[in-house]
């Protein structure tokens, strides 16, 4: 007999915000002026947590399955990732020719930064999802602590990189050599997928609505709090990496994940188009910026 699918409104609903969070980083990387508190605000306080969110529902969704396959859910990952690095295609030419970048440092973008700038999800996630699955049957709290140093690692490699010594730097400048960042499915997404997985779990999901509000509203004062500190301590104005993120994104997924009284048109309309904006929006972006600058227009 056939499974019945299960169907959450609200995380498709909450999907189509993180996209659109997404998009409006990336859009402010090409319109908005990095000293403008419009810039600050999208990349420093609002955006980072869109990233965390579609790992922690990544995660939810995959091991909320029974009998979930890792290996067709890895393929179905690694199929959307190829297909949107052809489509990427010409970009990628014109970007390879412009830095001068060889076969190899395109391999290496291609397999730990993303073949394109916003595509380093998608093996990221194939990454974390299979780290995952691998020690699902290990000690959750041993498992916990692991990956929970791991993102340790990647707060240290870039926002709190002021708070080690000269000779951590060192070992970092040595690994970004070969891998990049520590913003990938090891250091950063592994920790998320792991709270999503244990989300899966029904007695955590059924933590009381005003009980999650609580615990969300407190963990956004953190958040945003964090994102203003760093902003002025700091002086940075790209932030990739959060640490109180560990604490907002699962919230707000919990939150989401409680809202069933949507309509299923719209439902479906969010789940699919979530997936179509988040992955072609740098198209969208690219040609809105030509033309902006054909018609000289100074403040788009």
């Amino acid at each position: 007999m056939e499974q019945k699918k299960k169907y959450f409104p609200g995380i498709d609903h909450l999907k189509m915000i993180l996209a659109f969070l997404v998009v409006m980083r990336h859009a402010c990387q090409y319109f908005a002026k990095t000293e403008s508190i419009f810039y600050i605000l999208n990349m420093n306080i609002l955006s980072p947590c869109a990233i965390p969110c579609f790992f922690v529902i990544s995660g939810y969704l995959f091991f909320s399955k029974e009998n979930a396959s890792i290996k067709k859910q890895c393929i179905r990952l690694l199929r959307l990732y190829l297909v949107w690095t052809l489509l990427y295609l010409q970009p990628n030419v014109i970007l390879i020719l412009k830095e001068k970048l060889t076969v190899i440092e395109f391999i290496k973008n291609f397999l730990f930064s993303g073949s394109y700038y916003h595509l380093w999800f998608l093996p990221s996630l194939i990454v974390a999802l299979l780290i995952n699955w691998l020690l699902r049957n290990k000690n959750v709290i041993v498992v916990g602590i692991c990956f929970s140093l791991l993102f340790i690692i990647a707060l240290i490699s870039e926002p709190y990189n002021f708070l080690v010594s000269e000779k951590i730097n060192h070992l970092f400048k040595l690994y970004f050599s070969i891998f990049i960042t520590c913003r990938n499915g090891l250091f950063f997404g592994s920790i998320y997928v792991f709270i999503g997985r244990i989300f899966s779990h029904k007695y955590i999901s059924e933590i009381p609505c005003n009980k999650t509000a609580i615990f969300l509203t407190l963990s956004a004062v953190l958040f945003i709090a964090e994102g203003i500190f760093l902003t002025i301590f700091t002086r940075t104005t790209f932030m990739n990496i959060s640490a109180t993120c560990i604490l907002f994104s699962p919230f707000l997924f919990l939150l989401f994940l409680k809202l069933n009284d949507i309509d299923n048109i719209s439902t479906i309309c969010c789940r699919k188009l979530s997936t179509v904006i988040f992955c072609s929006h740098p198209i969208v972006l690219s040609i809105t910026y030509k033309l902006y600058k054909i018609i000289h227009m100074d403040n788009p």
